[in-house]
C-alpha cells in the first residue's frame, strides 16, 4: 500500500474511531480484529467501497447489540467488549448464534442453552453465565434472526470470567445431572 493509500486509511479509521467511542464507549481499534473475525467486516474494504465513517459505525451498531454509552461509561464499554465476545464465540462454534439481546444461543433436542454476559449477583464480578431452558425451542423471525424463548424460561447453571471455562463447567454440570456424558 503506497503512503497516500495508508494516510487515507489512518484518517478514516481516526473518524470511525472518534465516531465509535462517542456511540458505543469503544473505539473501534480496541474490537477490530473480533468484528472482522465475527462478522467479516473491514475498514479498509469499507473505505474503498465508498462508506462514510458514520455509516461504517451504523453498520456495526446493526451488526453487533451495541449498547449506547449514555451514563454508564466505562460499564457499558466493558459490557460491549463482552458482547463481542460472545458475538466471536458463536459464530466460530458449531450450532451458536446470537440473539437480539447479545446473548449467544444453541438449540438441541431437549431444550435452549445460553451464555450471556453481566455481572454476578452482588455487582462486583463481570463475567459469562450459562443457563438452560428446558423443552424451549427457538424461533426465527421475519428477517431471519434468531428468536429466543423469555428470559424467565432460563434456568442458571454455571459461570466463570471466561467464555470457555464457562461452556466447560455447563457441559460437566449438564453431564453431571443426567447421569453421564453431556448430551451435546
Amino acid at each position: 500500500m503506497d503512503r497516500e493509500g495508508s494516510n487515507r486509511i489512518g484518517s478514516y479509521l481516526r473518524q470511525v474511531d472518534k465516531l465509535s467511542l462517542a456511540r458505543f464507549g469503544l473505539s473501534f481499534t480496541a474490537m477490530q480484529a473480533d468484528v472482522e473475525d465475527a462478522a467479516g467486516i473491514q475498514v479498509a474494504r469499507e473505505m474503498r467501497s465508498g462508506m462514510a465513517p458514520d455509516s461504517f459505525v451504523d453498520l456495526l451498531f446493526r451488526t453487533f447489540p451495541f449498547r449506547s454509552p449514555g451514563s454508564g461509561g466505562e460499564a457499558v464499554a466493558t459490557a460491549n467488549l463482552g458482547m463481542l465476545a460472545l458475538a466471536t464465540f458463536a459464530r466460530s462454534a458449531d450450532g451458536w448464534g446470537v440473539g437480539p439481546d447479545g446473548g449467544a444461543y444453541r438449540q438441541d433436542a431437549g431444550g435452549v442453552d445460553r451464555i450471556s454476559y453481566g455481572t454476578d449477583r452482588t455487582g462486583t464480578a463481570v463475567g459469562f453465565a450459562c443457563a438452560r431452558a428446558e423443552g424451549a425451542t427457538l424461533g426465527h423471525g421475519p428477517d431471519g434472526k434468531l428468536v429466543p424463548p423469555a428470559a424467565d424460561a432460563f434456568v442458571p447453571v454455571a459461570g466463570a470470567l471466561d467464555i470457555g471455562d464457562a461452556v466447560d463447567l455447563y457441559e460437566r454440570t449438564l453431564a453431571a445431572a443426567h447421569g453421564g456424558p453431556s448430551p451435546r
